[in-house]
């Protein structure tokens, strides 16, 4: 049986891993218009962002390790940004 704090923990590590894929698929699509241009960036960017993106959810689902890793990578990101605006 697990203390409030630890399964408060363990959500917060879920939610802010779950924001990696997106900003992977971002990313990658973003690189895609770049350098393909509009049109097949966004049709060929898609198809593999998203590939991209489902094998991280699938990774970050099955290793408790790399969820933290990519909560932290999140998590840095975020303080990053906030610091950024001042």
């Amino acid at each position: 049986m697990s203390s409030a704090p630890a399964r408060a923990a363990g959500r917060l590590g879920a939610l802010l891993a779950g924001f990696v894929p997106v900003g992977v698929f971002g990313i990658l699509l973003l690189l895609a218009i770049g350098e393909w241009g509009l049109a097949a960036g966004v049709l060929f960017g898609s198809a593999i962002a998203a590939a991209a993106a489902w094998i991280l959810v699938r990774l970050i689902a099955r290793f408790v390790a790399l969820r933290w890793l990519a909560a932290t990578m999140t998590a840095i990101a975020l303080v990053i940004t906030v610091l950024s605006l001042f």
